[in-house]
């Protein structure tokens, strides 16, 4: 079952050619490039220490329940930079 509070927005990301690491662009048949398929991406965006949020719906998730207590509930956790 999937979290009710965890959003799950991505975005697709078109395949591209990239030019290979470790290639010389002026080799004798010129440069190298490999395929990197299309992919989805995430849309989250980190808002500070302990938490995160959709760009594309602003839901605020957080990197662990200590913060998810600390942001909704008011409850400190002593020796967590930020939580304190």
């Amino acid at each position: 079952m999937i979290d009710p509070k965890t959003c799950r927005h991505s975005v697709y990301v078109d395949g591209y050619w990239k030019l290979e690491d470790n290639k010389y662009a002026f080799e004798d048949n010129g440069p190298e490039y490999e395929r990197v398929d299309g992919y989805n991406k995430s849309t989250t965006v980190d808002v500070d220490l302990h938490r995160y949020k959709c760009t594309q719906c602003s839901h605020i998730m957080y990197y662990s329940q200590k913060a998810r207590q600390f942001f909704e509930e008011g409850i400190p956790s002593p020796g967590i930079k930020g939580l304190e």
